[in-house]
Parts: C-alpha cells; structure tokens; sequence
C-alpha cells in the first residue's frame, strides 16, 4: 500500500502537470485560432497586393513608355525656337523679293508657308504644354506607386515573417496535445490500478475479477473481467449492486489519484434504482470498508438503510 501510495502521489504530479499543459495548450489553441485568422486575413492581402503590384509595374511600364516617347516629341517641338528666325528670313526675303520685285504670286506662296509653318508651331506649342503636364502628373504618379509599391513589398515581409511564427506556434501545439494525450494515457493506467485493488476490497463474490475504464478518442467505457480474463462493459451486463460497486470503485479511483490528499467522497442518491440485495451491500460498504479508502463519506439520500449506516444524520423535512 505504501509503494502504491508513492505512485499515486507521483501521478498526482503529472495530473497537475497535465492540468498546466492543457491550460498551455488552451491559450496556444486560442492564440493559434487568432494567428490563423490574421494569417488568412493576410494571405489574402497579400495576394491583393501581389496582383495590385502587378498592375503597378505594368502602370509603371507604361509611363516610362510614353515617357519615352515624349521625349522623342521634344525634338519637333524645338522649332519653336526656329520660328525667330524663320521671322528673320521671311523678313529678309520679303525686302529681298522687293527689291527684286519677286511676282505676287510667289510672294503670296511664301506668305503661305510662313504661315503654315507658325500655325503648326504654335500647335506644337500648345501640344508641347500639355504634354509637360501630363508627363509631370505621370512623374506625380510613378512616385507615388513606386512608394506603394515598396509598402506592398515590405507588407510581404512581414506576411511571410507572420507565416513563420505561425508555423512554430502549430508544431508547439502538436506538442502540447502529443504531451497531453500520454499524461492522459498514465492517468487512465493509473486510475486503473487503484480501481482493480478497490474492487478486490469492497466486491464480497468470485463473479468479476476486476474493474477497469477503457479509454477511448470518443468515449470511456467502464469495465469488468470475469474469471477468464475477458472485459465486458458494465452498462450491458452487471447487476444494479455491481454498477454501484464499479462506479464506486472508479470514483474512490479518481479521488486518490486526482487529489490524494483530499480523501473525501460526495454521493448522490447511490441506491437509486438498485434492489434490496444491491442496497444491502452498499450499506455493508460503507460500515465495513468505505472508510478503509476514504475519510469521510457524504450522503444525500432517501433511503433509511443508508442514513441509519451513518454517524451522523441531518434530516430535512
């Protein structure tokens, strides 16, 4: 008894340790929850951002190519510079044919050209205006998506550098439930071992060997074994007594291996449903061996068996 007294003792430890680790891993499931939720907020921003910085850069090509050929206009709009001396010429030309007496209608036909040719530069002109201040409204714009550009890029960074922590919160939590699920496994063996050692105390017959709880990822299923050694669930085929007697022994079970130092046990109505057989060896129990286990016994009833069984009564009316 006292060797089992030190294993229950050092499995107590691993419970509360359990109980650190599932509260560990509550909050990395909650921050995980949170991190998954920005990951695929920023997964999704990022992708915007990668189709929008596509758009950018095709933007940005394009504004570089009319760019491009602006520049290429700027020699045509130079003959604005011409226009002097082209003033100068006609001038000349005009004292010259004057002189010369040139024919009207040459004359005329010079007249014309000039003219033309102010028109078109005056034309040039007023494109070359306009296309300056397009080419500045582009430069304005070619700033601006280079500085959204490099804010996508750094957002990128920061998305991938968000995906990284996520990725070692995840293997962290894998190693929180892998923990949790052996500390369970060692309750589960543990509390099966005070089980089987209570039930050899407080069962009086040869019928059921031991008892046991059989865990499983869905459910827990508590047991006997018979003589042959093979379990079958009491729910199926135990007595109204022997479901008492096996539930007893399960709960004595947890007590001593969840809190050792707490040896107290709370029933509810434990006759409830059982004959007179059954109600009958619950009370022996309780005077002969209960206390073996447990410290005190509490007792809400209806039953006189079980209150006459008790040291001390408290009625309610």
């Amino acid at each position: 008894m006292q060797n089992a007294s030190g294993e229950i003792k050092l499995l107590s430890a691993r419970a509360e340790s359990a109980d650190e680790l599932r509260a560990s891993e509550k909050d990395a499931l909650e921050n995980l929850s949170v991190l998954k939720g920005r990951r695929i907020g920023l997964e999704e921003a990022s992708e915007n951002l990668r189709l929008r910085l596509n758009e950018v850069e095709s933007e940005i090509s394009r504004h570089e190519s009319e760019h491009s050929k602006l520049m290429e206009q700027r020699h045509t709009y130079e003959l604005q510079a011409q226009r002097t001396d082209l003033i100068e010429e006609f001038n000349k030309l005009q004292l010259e044919l004057e002189k010369k007496k040139v024919p009207k209608d040459r004359l005329n036909k010079t007249e014309t050209e000039f003219q033309n040719i102010l028109t078109e530069v005056q034309a040039l002109e007023t494109k070359q205006e306009g296309n300056m201040a397009v080419a500045e409204e582009k430069a304005k714009r070619l700033g601006d998506l280079q500085q959204r550009k490099k804010q996508a890029m750094d957002l990128i960074a920061e998305i991938s550098e968000m995906q990284r922590k996520t990725e070692f919160l995840q293997q962290f939590t894998n190693a929180l439930l892998a923990a949790q699920e052996t500390l369970r496994k060692e309750l589960i063996i543990a509390v099966n071992e005070v089980t089987s050692n209570v039930w050899q105390q407080i069962y009086p017959y040869q019928k059921w060997v031991s008892a046991q709880l059989e865990a499983s990822s869905e459910d827990y299923i508590l047991k006997l074994r018979d003589a042959d050694g093979d379990f079958v669930s009491v729910a199926g085929f135990a007595s109204g007594g022997e479901r008492m007697l096996a539930s007893l022994a399960l709960r004595i079970a947890f007590a001593k291996v969840m809190a050792p130092n707490l040896n107290i046990l709370i029933l509810d109505e434990p006759t409830h449903n059982l004959d007179e057989k059954a109600i009958s060896t619950f009370v022996d129990l309780l005077r002969e061996k209960a206390l073996g286990f447990l410290d005190q016994v509490f007792i809400v009833t209806h039953e006189e068996r079980l209150a006459e069984a008790g040291d001390n009564v408290i009625r309610l009316s």
